[in-house]
C-alpha cells in the first residue's frame, strides 16, 4: 500500500513547495509504505478559506464548506490561495504516485473543515481519510491534571467527535507534543524517574509504576475508538523520554523579542529508538505492548469494523466500556479501586476470553488477569446490551475480550 501525505506548503507569495519530506522508517515498516510524498501546509493556506474563518464564530451551513462552494468563494477574492487545496483533490494525485501503487491520501488539517474526507462526487475535497488532530492536544490538557479528576465523558466524547463516515487518522501524540517546549507523553506521566528507575533491576517507583501504567491506557483507547487508522510518532510507541530540539542559534524576532539559541547542540536532535529494543529496560514492556495493539487490529480489524457501541462511562468507578466490533474493550481508570465481578455488556451470547492484557507481566505490568479464564455470558441485559458477563478489573488497566471461535 502507498500512503501518499498531502499537504500543500504556501507562503505570502502563494508558492509551492513540493519538497518531500522524510518519514520514519518504522512508519514504513508498519503501514508497508512504498511511497510516500508529503508537503507541509501552513496557516497562510487555511487562513484564506472564508468559509473557515465564518465557521469559527458561526457555522453557515455544511452547504458553504463543500470543495466547489469554497473554490467559488474564494475565486471572487484577488490573490487568494484558497484554489490550491480546492484543485488537489485525490483524483489528482496518482500522477506524483509511481504507476501500479495503490494510494491513500490523508491531509493534516487543524480547522477542522468539513468534507475534506468525502468523495468529490459528494461535493469533498477527495481525501481518503483526515487526521484527528484534537486528539493529541486534549492528551496533554489532561495530563496537567490529576488523572482522578478525569472525566470518563470527556475522553469519550473527544475521541468519538468527529462527522459519521468521514474517515480519521488517530494518534496520542505528535511533533506537537515532542518538540521543545512541550513534553512527551511518557515524559508527562513520568518526569525525572525515567532517568533513574527505568531499569529493571532497580526498584520502580509509584510514579514510574502509574506512567506505564496510564501510558498503555491512553494509546489503546486512542486506537480504539479514535479513529479508522493509528499513528505513532518517533518513539512513543514505548515511551520515548525527551522532546526534538533541532540546532539552533539565538533569534531576534522582528517585534524585537529575543530568543534563545542552544548552542547549535545536536543533543536532543534525535530518538533512541534502542531503549524500546533493550529487554533489561521498561521500555520494552511497552514497546512488546503497542505491537500486541497492531496485531490485535491485524487479526479482528476491528478499527474499520461497521459495529461501535459504548456501553458505559461511569464518572464514579471511573470505567469506560465500548465494543468494536466483535471485541469488547473494559478501561478501568480509577487509581486505587480495582472491580471483582464488574459486570459489563456485550452484543454477543457465548464464551469470551482475553485477547490483550495491558497488566500482563510481558508489558509491564502486574499480573492481576488470568488469561485462561473463561467468561461465559448470561441472558441478562445490562447498560441497553442484551447479554453480559462479569470480569475483574484491576486498577488503571485495560483489557480486551474476545467471544471464543
Amino acid at each position: 500500500m502507498c500512503i501518499y501525505i498531502e499537504n500543500v506548503y504556501v507562503d505570502y507569495n502563494t508558492k509551492i513547495d513540493k519538497r518531500p519530506k522524510p518519514i520514519n522508517v518504522q512508519y514504513a515498516c508498519l503501514f508497508k509504505l512504498d511511497y510516500v510524498l508529503g508537503f507541509s501546509w501552513t496557516l497562510e493556506l487555511q487562513s484564506s478559506l472564508p468559509s473557515l474563518g465564518s465557521l469559527r464564530s458561526c457555522c453557515p451551513g455544511y452547504n458553504n464548506c463543500s470543495a466547489p462552494a469554497v473554490a467559488a468563494s474564494s475565486d471572487r477574492r484577488e490573490g487568494s490561495s484558497c484554489p490550491l487545496l480546492c484543485h488537489l483533490p485525490r483524483p489528482g494525485l496518482p500522477r506524483a504516485v509511481p504507476s501500479g501503487s495503490d494510494m491513500v491520501a490523508c491531509p493534516a488539517s487543524v480547522s477542522g473543515m468539513p468534507t475534506f474526507a468525502l468523495p468529490v462526487h459528494d461535493g469533498g475535497v477527495g481525501f481518503d481519510y483526515r487526521m484527528h488532530m484534537a486528539v493529541a492536544d486534549k492528551w496533554i490538557d489532561l495530563l496537567k491534571q490529576s488523572d482522578e479528576t478525569w472525566k470518563m465523558g470527556d475522553i469519550v466524547h473527544t475521541l468519538t467527535n468527529r462527522r459519521w463516515l468521514e474517515k480519521c487518522v488517530t494518534y496520542a501524540e505528535s511533533h506537537d507534543q515532542a518538540l521543545v517546549g512541550d513534553k512527551t507523553i511518557a515524559f508527562w506521566l513520568m518526569d525525572k524517574d525515567m532517568y533513574d528507575f527505568m531499569a529493571l533491576d532497580r526498584p520502580s517507583t509509584p510514579t514510574i509504576d502509574r506512567g506505564i501504567a496510564l501510558h498503555k491506557m491512553i494509546r489503546l483507547i486512542t486506537m480504539g475508538l479514535g479513529g479508522e487508522g493509528y499513528l505513532n510518532f518517533m518513539g512513543n510507541e514505548f515511551g520515548h523520554p525527551e522532546w526534538i530540539d533541532f540546532p539552533r542559534g539565538p533569534q531576534r524576532l522582528p517585534s524585537g523579542k529575543f530568543i534563545p539559541g542552544n548552542n547549535n547542540s545536536y543533543d536532543k536532535c534525535r530518538r533512541r529508538f534502542d531503549l524500546g529494543d533493550a529487554d533489561y529496560l521498561r521500555y520494552h514492556g511497552m514497546q512488546e505492548f503497542d505491537q500486541a495493539m497492531q496485531h490485535l487490529e491485524q487479526k479482528y480489524e476491528f478499527m474499520t469494523s461497521d459495529h461501535q457501541y459504548i456501553s458505559r462511562k461511569h464518572e464514579e468507578d471511573k470505567v469506560i466500556v465500548f465494543e468494536k466490533g466483535d471485541l469488547v474493550f473494559v478501561f478501568n481508570f480509577h487509581c486505587n479501586n480495582s472491580y471483582f465481578d464488574y459486570r459489563i455488556g456485550c452484543r454477543k451470547p457465548g464464551v469470551y476470553k482475553v485477547v490483550l492484557d495491558s497488566d500482563a507481566g510481558l508489558f509491564g505490568g502486574f499480573s492481576r488477569i488470568h488469561h485462561a479464564a473463561e467468561h461465559f455470558t448470561a441472558d441478562c441485559s445490562h447498560d441497553n446490551r442484551p447479554y453480559s458477563f462479569s470480569v475483574y478489573t484491576p486498577s488503571r488497566t485495560c483489557v480486551v475480550y474476545a467471544p471464543v471461535e
